[in-house]
Formats: structure tokens, sequence, C-alpha cells
């Protein structure tokens, strides 16, 4: 049987308090809301400043269940949102089949606009985004008959010029959080939140975010923790 001493104890303690305080620093952007858990429903960002929008957990997702509307709502008042599609495969029209559908509406005193036809489906083309006119986002899902649907997307919190401390101003005048640049999404829009020239981005760092002042705060920890039990 494997005797492990006091000082190997310590070295796994500090070993899972670096690994939680990576995870701290990504905690605030990793939200994950699913379609077919939250139908007719009012989902809130709770705090989040970023997330993803998935369809189901992996389950697989009934029709009946997937074909419904859900409303996001931004915490925060005086924050609005926006969201990107990262995937869309709604299948194609034809005598087998019915073509899914996926409408996005910004909500303003209960008047919905219909943004999607102003979104492309392609992440990559510049104006695949909606923004909200407010902070409120309404989904409407049909899946029609495709068998193996897919649909997610990515959402940011965000407000335009007079950026807090903690925020981080895009080149297009957006106030993202400081904690949301070099995570490897455009939650600018414009990328500048992911580039070394604008976000002093570092290539090749451990975890979900290699923003400079981050990966010092989780480095120095490390270093201590580890001088301290060795």
């Amino acid at each position: 049987m494997a005797v492990i001493y006091p000082r190997g104890i310590m070295l796994l303690v500090s070993l899972s308090v670096t690994l939680l305080l990576v995870g701290i620093a990504g905690a605030e952007y990793t939200n994950k809301i699913y379609i077919d858990e939250n139908c007719n429903g009012v989902v809130t960002t709770d705090g989040h400043l970023a997330g993803e929008i998935l369809l189901t957990r992996g389950k697989g997702c009934a029709s009946a269940k997937c074909q419904c509307s859900f409303r996001l709502t931004a915490s925060d008042p005086s924050k609005r949102l926006k969201v990107r599609f990262t995937q869309l495969d709604l299948g194609e029209e034809s005598n087998e089949q019915r073509l899914g559908t996926i409408k996005i509406y910004s909500v303003n005193d209960e008047k919905k606009v219909d943004k999607t036809a102003a979104m492309s489906t392609d992440p990559e083309v510049r104006g695949s985004e909606v923004e909200a006119d407010m902070n409120v986002l309404f989904f409407d899902v049909n899946l029609g008959t495709y068998s193996t649907p897919k649909i997610s997307m990515y959402y940011t919190v965000f407000h335009e010029e007079n950026c807090a401390k903690d925020e981080f101003l895009c080149g297009n005048y957006q106030c993202v959080s400081k904690s949301l640049k070099c995570d490897g999404y455009d939650n600018c829009g414009d990328k500048s939140d992911e580039k070394k020239e604008t976000a002093s981005c570092v290539s090749g760092a451990i975890g979900v975010t290699s923003s400079p002042g981050q990966l010092s705060v989780i480095t120095l920890a490390a270093i201590l923790l580890l001088k301290l039990f060795l």
C-alpha cells in the first residue's frame, strides 16, 4: 500500500488550489443554457458575462420538447445582449423532411423586433451577430422534421462607451468584461479582445483565458503555494 507523506499531501493540496484558481478565472463566462430545458421560460444571465446557448445536453432532443420559445435577459438592466451562431444545421427542405427554423428577436417594452434576417449563419462573416436594443432577446426554435439538428450560439453581455475599470473597450466602442479578453471567443465582434496588439493576448496560455493579469495572479499563487509546502 502506497504511503503519502505530509509533504506529498500538501503538494496535492497546493495543486488542487491552483486548479481551482484557474477555474475561478473563467467562471464568469462558462454559463451554458440548454434550449430543451427552458421551453417557454425566462432565463437570466445570472451574473455571467458571456456563455453558450446549446440545443441539448446531448441526451437527444424530442421534437415536441425542442420546438419552443424562451427569453434571455441580462441580469443588469443597464447592459445589453448580443448573440452569434457558432453552429447551425436545421436540414434542407425536401420531400422527405421539413426545414427547421430559428428566429431571434430583440424585445423592448414587450415589442419584438425580428433580428434574424440580418444575422449570418456563418460565425466568420461580419455582421453575424444580433444585438438587443435593450437587455432582452427572445428565441423561437422549430426543428422541423430533421433528425439530427445542431444549434449552438455564444452570447455576450455588453454596453457602449464609458467603460468601468474592470471592463475592456473594444475597437467598436463597446465595453465587455476584462475577464473575457483572450478567451478564444470574439466577444467584441471586431476581434479586438482576442488580438495581441489591442488586448495584449498571450498565446499558449493555460486554461480558458490568457489575459496577462489573470495569468499573473494564478502563477503567483501557484509559486507561493509550492514554496510554502515544499
